[in-house]
């Protein structure tokens, strides 16, 4: 595995996420959720509603439950049942680190909200749970297809995904754009921590 994925990137991402819930901590003020907010708010129309509304429901939990499903049966079809259980346990395992998160930190949501959301804000789950899915799935893939053309645009496709879903919370005032960035970065420690693991016992 490269070196990259096993010590450098959950390394990173673990020293932005902790460095990030620390000035939380201490109550600093973030300048980037307030201006994040500020900029959403001045750019919205009806049509990047539509397109944001599609991204945060690809991420949300009843969406996400579905797809985690349909991969984990299809790799059992397939044969790869070790693969099917490892992506439906670090699924629920990631939810449940985030819950775990937002219960530590406890932070309220933005006070305007264009959507009715309920639970703390940090980290932002969306973004936590899909990044995670994100990382499995696109390890799978190039694990069992490999790298070739088709690989490398399913990836794409996915990273933009990501954006998409995570911007969508700060689009919809519902999340602190810090949120979405400490849920990135806690999803990568999760699944880069988790894959070698996996690797190690099977």
């Amino acid at each position: 595995m490269p070196l990259i994925l096993t010590i450098i990137l959950p390394l990173l991402a673990m020293i932005s996420l902790f460095t990030l819930l620390h000035f939380y901590k201490k109550k600093e003020n973030f300048n980037m959720d307030i201006e994040a907010i500020n900029y959403v708010k001045s750019i919205e129309n009806e049509r990047l509603y539509k397109l944001f509304k599609i991204a945060t429901t690809i991420g949300d939990p009843t969406s996400i439950v579905i797809m985690t499903i349909v991969v984990s049966f299809i790799c059992y079809k397939n044969n790869y049942f070790k693969e099917s259980i490892f992506f439906l346990i670090n699924i629920i395992g990631v939810w449940l680190f985030n819950e775990l998160l937002k219960l530590i930190y406890r932070r309220e949501r933005p006070s305007i909200k264009l959507l009715k959301v309920r639970g703390y804000s940090l980290p932002s789950g969306h973004a936590m749970v899909f990044m995670a899915y994100s990382i499995i799935g696109i390890y799978l893939i190039f694990d069992k297809i490999g790298v070739n053309l088709i690989t490398c645009i399913i990836t794409g496709i996915i990273v933009i995904l990501n954006i998409g879903v995570g911007l969508s919370r700060v689009y919809f005032r519902v999340h602190y754009l810090s949120d979405v960035i400490a849920g990135w970065y806690a999803g990568i420690v999760w699944i880069c921590l988790s894959i070698p693991i996996y690797r190690f016992y099977y």
